[in-house]
This record gives structure tokens, C-alpha cells and sequence, in this order.
């Protein structure tokens, strides 16, 4: 599992309880104290520098930390990974910030920031500003935690955002006496803890006012009952992915719909089309007999177990190398353009005729066939083609056969059904998956009568209709309920106020 990020680690806190309560703080004081410029705060600002790499002297000890934006986002308090020499300061190749300089990450990810604690630098992309005796550094921490859309507003646009120290000091900042600055920062820190550990502080030496403490419960049980919302709301959509499995596995084992004696035997229809392909003249690879243990499921006494090589005209795949795109051409797609509710056509590339042609001849996808991604994170999703114009494809394989035999949505669901299981099998031991046009032929696949396909089919999505309004009504409740606890911190300001209007 890929490390966390100090960016995603940052996003995560703004997010947080601790986030939301801190953004609430602030505007509650800022209506109280109003804004003034950050700059009227400042004592010094610098921005870092690097010390030329071609100098091993620079780097040559640990004498200094040099903090890189990558630093800056996990902790309050931050700690570097690399470090500078003394020289490099003596050399005037260094910034060097003193104790309690908060550092603002000022290229790039605009609006992380923390303090350093002891002598530090950092490299040309922060900007570090030491403040006056009327600013607690880590309340300026918790002020901006949340504000990061306000140093975008200051930034220029270039390659990257970017705001000086200029756009720095426009920044409106609340500046409440210290003592109150220091409160808040407890308190946050308090939640934090809290927040962490899932339980209140025991320590008998921490103490908090009854205000304090009162809003901490209003605002720790707000955040409790939204997180107990959001996990039922996350458990009915998955017994909902299940429900819908569990439509598709009765569809195809005969059970979501009554057999009908009047329908043609699968047996005849599997004849026909293997006497079809015969007419063709085409020498086909001969398929293995399906063996009893490849069998999963018992199927009714009109259905037919067969190959799904026998079933289709021809298996094919796309471009095996990228061919080179061009502004203007045939619509291309990859592997990322095939989804299972549709083919992103929006997004495709372009090709030139004379890659095209090759692909084409050798694939002709026509409307109605069925695209299966062969190879990477999506291996095994499946798309019905839904468009008359030629295109080309890549890491993406093609069913072809008749349609007027097989209806392209029965063969859709069951790929539905069993791409997790495909997926799954073709990962084993770490491998990248790749569903080969041999494993493709060989697929085992429930062959019902035609007619017999069609109702399943119209089963099928009669049912998914039903799951999908489910879905959407669990979908909006979740996003409802996450803005659930700044509902409730903000219902229980509304009533604190009103008590003291009353009062």
C-alpha cells in the first residue's frame, strides 16, 4: 500500500472535525474582531532559497533542516527529511528562519502550512513569516488550516499557482488578544487528540471551561453520529452491488425467469450457428471439450453449456503498441474509454487513416458487439458498441457474432457478473492482468434459447431499474448527511444565541 502523502495527510485535517471546528472558530471571531491585512502582523517574511546542488559542501552535514513543500502538510510542527550545512548559510546561499517562523507552502499547493520550532530553511517554494507579539504561530496554523481557496484568489497563475509576499500579506487574518488565540489552539489541539485517539484526554492536569467543554461534546457527537451514518450508508450500497449480483447469478443459472416449452433448445440454436460459421470456409481453432469440473452451476434442461469461442464468429483484440495520435482522424480508444454504462467517445483520441485501416480490417467492430478491456485495472469490463462510425482500439478485445442468434445484452450481464472473478483469478500472484484471446475462447458460458435470453434480459433490467432508485436515494442521503456536522455546529450556535438573546 502507497504511502501517504503530507498533501493528502493536510486535505484530510482541513476535512476533519478538527477542520470544520476550527473554520467555525475563526468565522465566529472574525465576526466578533473583523479582518485586518496579514502583513499588519508581520516582523519578518523571507522566502528560501537552494544552495547549489554542484557544491557537496553544502550538503556535505545535518547541520540545518531544509524544509521542501513535500514537508509541509502532515504536522503543525514541522520536520524536514533533508538537511543543509553550515556553509551554506556563512556562504549567504541559505534563508534561514527562526524559531516559530510559520512557513506557507507558496508554489504550487497553495495554502499548507505549519511552524518550525528551531532554526530551520527551506527551498525557494516557501515563504516563511515571523509575527509580531500580538500572534500566537499556532493559531495562525489553525486560521488558515481551512482557507485555502483564499490564497488562490491572491495567487498568479503561471505553470503553477503561485502567490509572493505581496498576495501573502493581503490575506485577511482575525486577531483576537493572545490569550484568547492560545485558547482556541488548545481547544483544537484538545480535539485533535480526541479525534485520534477516539476518546477524551484522561489527563487529570487538562483543564478546559464548561463553555469549552460543552461545545467539544456538541461538536464531537455531531461528528460521531454523521461517521455511524455515513458507515450504514456505505453497507446498504454494498448489500445493494451484492443484490444486483445476485439478480445476475439467478439470471443465469435459469431462475429469474420461467422456461418456456415452446422455446427452440439452445442445443438447435448452438448447432446452427456453429453451422454458420462452417459456410464461412474459415479453418477454426478446435476449442477443448468442456470438462465436468469447469462446470460451476446447474443450468435448466433447454439451456446448453458451450465455449464462448463457439458462440462467436471471432475474438479479436486492438492496437498492441500506441499508435500516434493526431488532432484530426478516426476516433481511438483505450482501455480508460470503456465503461460499462457506456463508451466515452467524448474522450477518445485520433488516429491517421493509414493506422486505422490496419485495426479495422482486422477488427470491423460494428454497432451492437460487445468491447471487453483485456488487460490492466479494468480487465474484464465489458461495453456494448453503441455507434455506426469506424473506430480503432487498445488494451481492448471484441466479441463479434450474430445478433440476430445472440442477444448482445445477455452476453453483457454475464460479464457484469463475473468481471470481478476474472479480475481476481488474473491478478494471482501479483501479475498484470491480461485477459488473452485464448482464456477469452475458453470462457465456459450458459447458453439459453434465444427467446429465453430476451426475457431474462428485460428481467434483468427491470429489476436494476429498481436497485438504481435505491442507489440514488441512498447516494443523496449520504451527501446530505456529510454536511450533517457543520448543520449541527451550526444549529447549536443558532440555539447558544438565541439563549443569550433571550437571556
Amino acid at each position: 500500500m502507497s504511502k501517504e502523502t503530507s498533501s493528502t495527510i493536510f486535505k484530510k485535517l482541513v476535512n476533519s472535525p478538527v477542520g470544520i471546528i476550527a473554520e467555525f472558530i475563526v468565522n465566529k471571531l472574525a465576526a466578533e474582531y473583523g479582518y485586518e491585512p496579514l502583513r499588519n502582523y508581520f516582523l519578518e517574511i523571507q522566502t528560501g532559497k537552494t544552495p547549489p546542488m554542484s557544491n557537496t559542501e553544502y550538503y556535505a552535514s545535518n547541520d540545518i533542516e531544509w524544509i521542501k513543500p513535500s514537508d509541509i502538510g502532515g504536522n503543525m510542527i514541522l520536520s524536514a527529511k533533508d538537511f543543509i550545512s553550515q556553509k551554506a548559510v556563512e556562504d549567504r546561499k541559505a534563508t534561514i528562519y527562526k524559531p516559530n517562523t510559520v512557513l506557507f507552502n507558496c508554489i504550487g499547493n497553495l495554502g499548507r502550512l505549519g511552524l518550525v520550532k528551531q532554526i530551520a530553511s527551506s527551498n525557494q517554494q516557501i515563504t516563511g513569516v515571523l509575527f509580531n507579539d500580538q500572534v500566537h504561530p499556532e493559531f495562525v496554523y489553525y486560521h488558515f488550516l481551512t482557507k485555502e481557496d483564499e490564497f488562490y484568489k491572491l495567487s498568479s497563475q503561471t505553470t503553477l499557482p503561485i502567490i509572493n509576499q505581496k498576495g501573502l500579506g493581503n490575506l485577511d487574518f482575525t486577531c483576537p488578544n493572545v490569550s484568547v488565540q492560545k485558547e482556541v489552539v488548545r481547544f483544537l489541539e484538545y480535539c485533535k487528540e480526541c479525534l485520534d485517539n477516539f476518546n477524551y484526554p484522561t489527563n487529570s492536569d487538562f483543564k478546559l471551561s464548561s463553555e469549552i467543554l460543552d461545545f467539544s461534546n456538541k461538536a464531537f457527537k455531531a461528528f460521531y453520529t454523521q461517521r455511524s451514518l455515513l458507515a450504514e450508508y456505505e453497507n446498504q450500497l454494498t448489500q445493494l452491488e451484492n443484490l444486483n449480483q445476485a439478480i445476475l447469478q439467478e439470471a443465469v443459472q435459469g431462475k429469474l425467469v420461467l422456461q418456456d416449452k415452446n422455446d427452440e433448445p439452445a442445443s438447435e440454436l448452438l448447432k446452427r450457428i456453429k453451422a454458420e460459421k462452417a459456410k464461412s470456409g474459415k479453418k477454426e481453432k478446435l476449442l477443448p471439450p468442456i470438462k465436468p469440473e469447469e462446470i460451476p452451476f446447474e443450468i435448466p434442461e433447454n439451456w446448453v453449456w458451450c465455449r464462448l469461442g463457439e458462440i462467436c464468429s471471432k475474438i479479436t483484440d486492438g492496437f498492441h503498441n500506441t499508435p500516434p495520435k493526431v488532432a484530426e482522424g478516426f476516433p481511438y480508444i483505450a482501455a480508460t474509454h470503456v465503461k460499462s454504462d457506456k463508451i466515452d467517445w467524448d474522450g477518445c483520441h485520433y488516429v491517421s487513416e493509414k493506422f486505422h485501416r490496419e485495426l479495422y480490417l482486422k477488427a470491423t467492430p460494428k454497432k451492437g458487439e460487445i468491447l471487453v478491456v483485456n488487460i490492466g485495472a479494468g480487465c474484464g469490463t465489458p461495453a456494448i458498441i453503441d455507434v455506426d462510425f469506424e473506430f480503432s482500439f487498445k488494451n481492448t478485445a471484441i466479441l463479434k457474432f450474430d445478433q440476430s442468434e445472440i442477444y448482445n445484452k445477455y452476453i453483457f450481464y454475464y460479464f457484469i457478473l463475473k468481471r470481478d472473478e476474472f479480475y481476481k483469478d488474473l491478478t494471482k500472484g501479483g501479475l498484470q492482468p491480461f485477459l488473452s484471446l485464448k482464456i477469452l475462447n475458453e470462457i465456459v458460458f450458459p447458453l439459453p434459447p434465444l427467446a429465453e435470453q430476451k426475457r431474462i434480459v428485460a428481467e434483468i433490467e427491470k429489476q436494476l431499474a429498481k436497485t438504481k432508485q435505491l442507489k440514488e436515494h441512498i447516494i443523496a442521503n449520504q451527501q446530505a448527511t456529510e454536511q450533517l456536522l457543520k448543520a449541527l455546529l451550526h444549529q447549536a450556535f443558532e440555539v447558544k444565541e438565541m439563549e443569550e438573546v433571550n437571556s
